[in-house]
């Protein structure tokens, strides 16, 4: 009888909590739903927070149960791969075959206090474990550092919370070949991950702040690090901060949105000291260790703000956690969108990326304190970097600590094997924009002059190193025309009337310029695009074929949608200068002289308060 009430009471656990969520499920919800009275409700549980935890002990039993009757299905005789990826996917099917029980584990416990995320933290502990005895079994994979398998247990935790959060947990299952492919495409690095250089020290927390609405903020990121989101008050917010109610609520609603507020405001000091970091390297791996440095530092120098946002933005729930994943995402486009190959990742590459990043900077600050994070720069570098560059230049970038500001010889990232490149590896920053300028003036000039690497470099004040490596790309894909010195000095460039240097930028330079050179060259590159239309209009050759194209589309999109089609775009874009190189190959096989055409991108949103309705 106990037995059947222990159960009817879980269930009821379960069914409230996946509606009204942990905070919001009383005793009274659980005792209607379950029909057991409330006087057995107390004989068997003391409050609501054991009955969850049993309820939760109970799950968790029952999860591990079908993944040890999973794992006796399999072959003795199975590969460790056939293992290890069946007990991936049995936790996809868990999820999506029982998404009650899975936002009750995932997404609920945390928000029940330590007593709730302990069963949890004890389960994943053992799947780490039994992941890297798992591993040992491969040669290629034996001694994989344990910060990574628990970064890539870590992401799959990651993107099944997100997926639960949004009700597509239906969708892990057909997920798990993906990001299968991804873990089990990672090698132990070549040599140990090491930190270099000295770890920051933490100072005391000061309130002291230039607003009253800061002062509260870092005063409630002090309680909530010191007592957990769920038992901070706004009375010792008050304390803390030497403030009356009456400031407070003018400035906030209540405790949920405060929490809201302190995570925009530690997501965008956490940015700022990545963005600068980032933006001092013109290599894109070392940009990327940089990047991760900066962040890692000002969160150890700041333990109640690294402890709100990689801990108790788990206990605040899911619109604290949309906030901090919002918060954060300008590290998420510097990843996505400056690589050779991000265009052909999967996007559940970069999720997981992200996942296992924020599972690392849970688990280090759960357990060793905020003091910790410096040291995972090297293993965060790594897990990012590896797919793109593979292990040699992922390791190499990682144990580098982001020192070195001038891009490596070969230019921008490689990609890694099997996920092909484009032509055009070497940065375009505003000097090479310049140097491309220079060319196409001085072609312009009667005589068709032209220029060594040495003469634009020194021109346009940028490394002749680079200048040269870029211009050869150039010349490979067919833009400018090279010509060999009877001297055999160096070669000489020129932008001929019918080859015009690119004028285009990536997010990466776009995020290493500011505001004023952003716009100067979209004014360069727009009276461009105006002055060859309206050209080719007034003689007639813009209505001349049939198959030109010219096209507005009004669209209204989500973040997703952006990135799709910004993906769209950066694949034209290469393919263009593709189709230049092979037009170039025949024009010069043929002897013909080709003709001039211009390919005109543009992807921009518009402002809110824009006067023509959506569609028009």
């Amino acid at each position: 009888m106990i037995g059947n009430q222990h159960e009817r009471l879980f269930g009821a656990m379960v069914a409230s909590v996946s509606e009204r969520g942990y905070a919001g499920t009383t005793v009274n919800d659980l005792v209607k739903i379950s029909g057991v009275s409330s006087r057995t409700f107390y004989d068997l549980f003391g409050d609501k927070q054991s009955c969850f935890v049993a309820a939760l002990k109970a799950i968790i039993e029952r999860a591990m149960t079908y993944a040890a009757a999973v794992a006796g299905e399999i072959d003795p005789d199975a590969s460790w791969e056939q293992q290890a990826r069946r007990g991936f996917d049995a936790f996809a099917e868990m999820v999506a075959a029982q998404p009650a029980a899975a936002r009750m584990a995932l997404l609920e416990a945390y928000a029940s206090g330590p007593e709730g995320t302990a069963p949890v933290e004890q389960a994943v502990a053992a799947f780490e474990w039994l992941t890297l005895q798992t591993l040992k079994q491969s040669p290629e994979r034996a001694g994989m550092p344990a910060e990574l398998v628990t970064a890539h247990i870590g992401a799959q935790q990651e993107i099944a919370r997100t997926r639960l959060r949004l009700g597509t947990e239906a969708e892990l299952p057909a997920l798990t070949d993906q990001l299968w492919g991804l873990i089990g495409s990672f090698r132990p690095p070549p040599e140990p991950l090491r930190l270099v250089g000295r770890l920051p020290k933490a100072e005391p927390e000061t309130i002291a702040a230039h607003s009253h609405a800061e002062r509260a903020l870092r005063a409630f990121s002090v309680v909530v690090a010191e007592n957990g989101y769920m038992d901070a008050t706004i009375d010792e917010v008050l304390k803390r901060g030497q403030m009356s109610a009456s400031t407070f609520y003018a400035h906030f609603d209540g405790k949920e949105d405060a929490m809201l507020a302190a995570i925009d405001t530690a997501c965008a000091q956490t940015i700022a000291a990545m963005a600068p970091a980032f933006a001092r390297h013109d290599d894109w791996t070392d940009g990327i260790r940089a990047a991760y440095g900066g962040m890692l530092n000002f969160l150890a120098s700041r333990p109640a703000l690294a402890r709100l946002i990689s801990v108790e933005v788990y206990a605040a729930g899911s619109a604290a956690i949309e906030r901090r994943d919002r918060g954060l995402q300008p590290f998420d486009v510097l990843v996505a969108n400056n690589t050779s190959a991000w265009h052909q990742m999967p996007p559940v590459v970069y999720e997981s990326i992200r996942g296992a990043f924020h599972s690392l900077l849970y688990k280090t600050v759960h357990d060793s304190g905020a003091e910790s994070l410096p040291q995972l720069a090297p293993v965060c570098t790594y897990l990012t970097l590896f797919p793109f560059v593979g292990a040699e230049g992922a390791c190499a970038a990682a144990n580098g600590a982001g020192k070195s500001r001038r891009a490596s010889p070969g230019g921008g990232p490689t990609a890694a094997s099997g996920t092909g490149s484009y032509p055009l590896q070497t940065p375009i920053t505003t000097n090479i924009q310049a140097a491309l300028s220079f060319l196409s003036d001085i072609s312009s000039q009667p005589g068709e002059k032209t220029a060594t690497p040495a003469e634009v470099a020194t021109e346009v004040g940028d490394d002749v190193g680079v200048v040269r490596r870029y211009l050869g790309e150039m010349a490979t894909a067919g833009v400018l025309d090279v010509i060999s010195d009877a001297a055999g000095g160096e070669p000489r460039y020129s932008s001929r009337d019918r080859l015009h240097p690119l004028q285009s930028i990536s997010t990466q330079q776009s995020a290493m310029q500011t505001e004023e050179e952003r716009k100067a060259f979209t004014s360069h590159v727009w009276s461009k695009i105006t002055g060859e239309v309206e050209q080719a209009r007034e003689a007639g050759s813009f209505e001349k074929r049939l198959d030109r194209w010219i096209v507005r589309m009004p669209l209204n999109l989500d973040e997703e949608g952006w990135r799709e089609l910004t993906v769209l775009h950066d694949q034209i874009f290469h393919s263009s200068i593709e189709i230049q190189a092979r037009s170039g190959k025949r024009l010069e096989d043929s002897g013909e002289e080709g003709f001039e055409v211009r390919s005109v991108q543009l992807v921009f949103e518009m402002p809110e308060d824009e006067d023509e309705p959506y569609g028009a």
